[in-house]
């Protein structure tokens, strides 16, 4: 039977677990984690083909946002023709703001990019014309979004609802 009475003895059975300790407290003040990013949640991400928005639309009038992504035009509720001017503000890898219009299937009408006037972790005004066409009035969600550098999955989606009008 082996027993812990020795240094020599003790250092080696503790080094992993010292290890393994010292990489969770360097991750942590790195900002980083070893958890793999399939297993870390993300409230903020939500696929840009459903139709509900995570979060509850603003009141009319009222500008819409989150901690990276701001959308001052348009406002919730808003009526709209085409082309629909999108303005804001953003704090998001390499300054690429995406925009999607879509009805209220989940179905795109419309969809464009932009780039702000500053990447993350600055914040920087972005301004896009969304050209669509609709022949009938009708109720829609305009979304602003990044896209996620790992993956490509959208995040910090921010969704207002609109009305669009006949062109």
């Amino acid at each position: 039977m082996h027993t812990l009475n020795t240094p020599r003895t003790l250092v080696r059975c503790l080094s992993p677990l010292l290890l393994m300790l010292s990489t969770i407290a360097c991750d942590r003040v790195a900002g980083t984690s070893s958890t793999p990013a399939s297993l870390t949640p993300s409230a903020s991400v939500r696929p840009a083909s459903s139709a509900a928005p995570l979060v509850t639309p603003p009141a009319a009038g009222t500008p819409a946002g989150n901690d990276n992504l701001k959308l001052a035009r348009p406002t919730a509720k808003q009526e709209v023709k085409s082309p629909i001017s999108v303005q804001g503000q953003a704090r998001v890898f390499e300054a690429n703001v995406q925009i999607a219009l879509r009805d209220k299937g989940g179905q795109t009408l419309a969809s464009s990019f932009t780039t702000a006037s500053k990447g993350a972790p600055d914040w920087g005004d972005y301004k896009a014309d969304l050209p669509f066409r609709v022949t009938v009035q009708q109720e829609a969600t305009l979304e602003v979004f990044a896209l996620n550098a790992r993956d490509g999955s959208p995040q910090f989606v921010v969704a207002v609802p609109v009305t669009l009008l006949p062109n």
